[in-house]
């Protein structure tokens, strides 16, 4: 494929999907999992990371899962919860495995990378019930990537009213809006995207919306699409019996119309 890198695509076969017709809702994740969600372990702390990010994602009923900093974990937790699992073949982090990926409830089909971005960006086609196509998109940046990004995915930016796109992820860097310098905040934004956390929460003084420890809001999903009818984002960032990450889960609802 022209202008795109090498990849990965790995499928659980461990859930049968029935596709329901009426089924018209979509409940999205982004999650950066802290390190291939390693940190905590039986042997040192007595529950494991991997198995708590199974848990919430299952808790949360999540049908889609833009992850980052997913390395070797991924196809583990993929496994374990039975879902569709995409992911770019990256091992140039300390030989840990893919840092980003996408987990699905729904079936995958095409999956796409740009090149000289693989680490920061990949794409995965989502069939959801009914027959309907959504792109979603796990992102990590460095922000000098974006601009090869943005412009890898610019028809898909374009078609959006025709195939939805979902792009979020691990911005590092906290929206214009919101006092920050994101140059992709400020693309995406002004092309036609739409910030889910602050649809739902508009007053950025009233609504810090930290997303990482250091309380700052650098993790984001944007939306673009008619086909896409936002109803609610909430965050997660803490859990009875401990919370496996440094980045909180960003919990979206969506009405497919």
């Amino acid at each position: 494929m022209v202008g795109t890198t090498c990849f990965s695509y790995k499928l659980s076969v461990s859930l049968i999907i029935k596709l329901e017709v009426g089924d018209k809702s979509l409940v999205v994740g982004v999650w950066n999992i802290h390190h291939g969600g390693k940190h905590f372990t039986e042997e040192r702390d007595g529950w494991d990371s991997r198995d708590r990010v199974v848990e919430i994602i299952r808790s949360k009923k999540l049908d889609v899962v833009l992850m980052q900093e997913t390395y070797s974990s991924g196809e583990q937790i993929a496994a374990e919860l039975g879902y569709y699992f995409a992911t770019v073949s990256d091992w140039d982090y300390l030989n840990q495995g893919a840092n980003i990926s996408v987990l699905s409830r729904y079936p995958i089909g095409r999956v796409r990378s740009p090149k000289g971005a693989s680490f920061m960006n990949v794409a995965a086609e989502v069939l959801l019930p009914g027959g309907v196509l959504v792109w979603a998109m796990s992102n990590w940046y460095g922000m000098a990537q974006f601009p090869t990004v943005a412009e890898f995915h610019k028809v898909r930016f374009e078609e959006a009213d025709r195939v939805p796109v979902l792009f979020g992820g691990d911005f590092n860097a906290v929206p214009a809006a919101d006092g920050g310098q994101s140059v992709a905040a400020e693309y995406l934004l002004s092309d036609g995207f739409k910030d889910a956390y602050r649809m739902s929460y508009p007053d950025v003084e009233a609504a810090v919306g930290a997303t990482h420890r250091n309380g700052k809001r650098i993790d984001q999903l944007y939306y673009k699409g008619e086909g896409l009818k936002h109803l609610v984002t909430e965050l997660v960032n803490d859990w009875p019996a401990g919370f496996p990450s440094d980045h909180y889960l960003i919990v979206s609802r969506f009405r497919i119309d």
